[in-house]
């Protein structure tokens, strides 16, 4: 750089004004010319500054090809006259803003590093041509050495100090002091201060602070695992219970159909619960899955007494997440809208239920009625006898996964899948929705659909489980 800076001031009549090509066997200086005159070494800086007014290409060529000053370099005239002024040219522009004792902690630190000792000593004496005979504690320093410079015994990139590595431990603490996030902590380090592996170590430590963890978001939505379609009707049914106006109603709704019953309960007590079940089973069959929340009314021994006397599989959803079982959500959110829209309207909430389970949902798949009993259900509307009659509604399953598959592609644009689990790793559980601190736990337990958690904080030893296609209520806590 100083033999580019002689030479333009050499012949400034000769050059200024005009295009001119400089070559040098100096690799590294053709790609801090590139750069930001702040990112150049401090070294460099002030010498850069004398070659703004000219325009020159700064090329590299390899020493073996530049002939002249190859030569002249190996028959030099012995140094004369004053060298002032070429030192001028050393002296760098900035100042640091750093308080001379942390400078100095700096810089004494830097003298106790084995690795920056090496960088040290290769910044002041030359990094070798090949990065094979770099040592290895300075390997990490190769791809930037053109941007590393030494001031005062602290070794800087760009304007960037170097953190020794007794010092980062530290910086740590200051760095994340206000308990910002990942990207926020790696901003605002890599804005100051340089380590190698600086965004990783800084990752690291703010994925184990206790506090961010207890109070982080909640987790992105994961893609979405729907349902199996079933072969027939009746076949899989979701079940749950829900209150309009005081009263309480057990709905019962088919996955293949879409057709759902409701029954007006006395209380909600499990006896009563089962014998509308049953009430409803005789009417159209046992089915062959039974799915629910985990309400105290399902979650008894009377209801698995019924379970096993009707021969059925009980399932329930995963705790705070309704969506797994989203049939009989859905179907209780129409339930409650037909029943108040018809008493707010003085109408018959019957007829309401009748034109919801006999109009068609889609022009491929019918109505719920059609879809359950193979026929149209006679309403208010006039429908004449043929289409009365007895017709089999064909390709159901097939038109609903294709349906189902749609669905499943919008839901999942922005979705993340989430890390699997093992036995015995430290994770973070979300008992309630919301903003409710993420509580210490460890996985005791899993099989192909649910994950057991012992949860371990103020006391608490709990067993939450969670299905495999919601794991969003859990996160791994890094140790």
């Amino acid at each position: 750089m100083l033999a580019i800076v002689f030479g333009t001031s050499k012949f400034h009549q000769y050059i200024y004004g005009k295009k001119v090509s400089v070559q040098t066997d100096h690799k590294p200086l053709e790609i801090i010319v590139r750069k930001p005159l702040y990112l150049a070494p401090t070294r460099l800086q002030k010498m850069l500054l004398k070659i703004q007014p000219y325009d020159l290409d700064i090329k590299y060529v390899p020493g073996k090809e530049l002939h002249v000053a190859d030569a002249l370099s190996r028959a030099h005239l012995p140094e004369v006259g004053d060298t002032t002024k070429l030192e001028d040219d050393y002296e760098v522009l900035s100042v640091s803003a750093v308080s001379d004792e942390k400078f100095n902690k700096i810089s004494k630190e830097t003298e106790k590093d084995p690795s920056l000792k090496i960088v040290k000593s290769l910044i002041l004496l030359g990094w070798p041509d090949n990065r094979s005979d770099v040592p290895s504690p300075a390997l990490d320093y190769w791809n930037f050495r053109d941007e590393l410079s030494v001031r005062n015994g602290v070794i800087l990139k760009g304007e960037r100090p170097v953190i020794p590595s007794a010092m980062r431990c530290e910086m740590f603490g200051k760095i994340h002091e206000s308990h910002l996030g990942v990207e926020k902590c790696r901003q605002r380090a890599s804005d100051v201060i340089f380590w190698p592996k600086m965004s990783k170590d800084i990752s690291d430590v703010v994925s184990r602070c206790a506090i961010c963890q207890e109070n982080r978001m909640s987790k992105p939505k994961e893609p979405l695992i729907p349902h199996e379609v079933p072969l027939r009707p009746w076949s899989k049914v979701g079940g749950d219970l829900c209150q309009i106006d005081g009263d309480h109603f057990l709905v019962l709704v088919d996955y293949y159909s879409e057709f759902f019953e409701v029954s007006k309960l006395k209380d909600t007590r499990s006896e009563t619960v089962i014998i509308n079940c049953k009430s409803q089973f005789a009417r159209h069959g046992i089915p062959e899955l039974l799915i629910t929340d985990n309400g105290p009314q399902f979650d008894c021994r009377e209801f698995q007494r019924f379970t096993k006397e009707f021969g059925f599989e009980h399932r329930t959803s995963s705790p705070m997440f309704p969506q797994s079982n989203g049939m009989a959500e859905k179907a209780v959110q129409t339930v409650k809208k037909l029943l108040k829209k018809a008493k707010q309207d003085g109408r018959d909430p019957y007829l309401a239920l009748l034109d919801h389970r006999s109009t068609p949902r889609d022009s491929n798949l019918g109505s719920p009625a059609q879809r359950l009993m193979s026929r149209r259900t006679k309403t208010l509307l006039p429908t004449s006898e043929t289409l009365l009659k007895p017709e089999l509604v064909v390709n159901v399953k097939e038109n609903l996964e294709s349906k189902r598959l749609l669905q499943k592609h919008y839901h999942d644009i922005g979705a993340r899948e989430a890390t699997p689990f093992e036995i015995g790793q430290n994770v973070r559980v979300r008992i309630k929705p919301g903003n409710s601190p993420w509580i210490p736990g460890r996985v005791v337990a899993k099989d192909t659909t649910l994950i057991h958690c012992e949860l371990t904080r103020q006391g608490l030893s709990t067993k939450l489980q969670s299905h495999s296609s919601v794991k969003r209520t859990f996160y791994q806590e890094t140790a």
